[in-house]
């Protein structure tokens, strides 16, 4: 994961405040993509669900996205520092790992759950039976 990046970089694994410091920009960035795709399903499952009423403030969004992945990557670090400060933060620890993993794997599953949902919603109203509308518009 980091040790990739942190090679690709030129950093030197001896440079340990450095290869530290990228890690964790690394493992900040990846969880906002996982929680980007999060917010991204749940506001359309939102639209869907809700028979397509439009979000009226995004912050909620901006904070999930931006804010939220500082919480376990910090978490992440501080568990890092105290209890396995040896090496290179890139050369993973599992226990610790999970930290900021388990956000992500618990994004994606909601996001499965979200498309379960709209797919659902969206089969339920083609079906429904629309006496007033001619068949070629459904």
């Amino acid at each position: 994961m980091c040790l990739d990046t942190i090679l690709r970089s030129g950093f030197a694994i001896e440079d340990l405040i450095g290869c530290k410091v990228l890690c964790v920009i690394t493992k900040y960035t990846r969880m906002t993509t996982y929680m980007w795709m999060f917010c991204e399903g749940f506001y359309l499952h939102k639209l869907i669900a809700a028979s397509f009423a439009e979000q009226k403030s995004l912050r909620m969004f901006y904070f999930i996205g931006w804010v939220f992945p500082v919480f376990p990557v910090t978490t992440f670090s501080i568990l890092r520092w105290y209890f396995a400060d040896e090496e290179c933060w890139a050369i993973p620890v599992n226990p610790y790992e999970w930290v900021t993993n388990s956000p992500n794997l618990l994004s994606l599953i909601l996001n499965f759950a979200f498309l379960c949902n709209i797919i659902r919603v969206l089969v339920t109203k083609l079906r429904a039976t629309h006496t007033n509308e001619p068949s070629q518009f459904r």
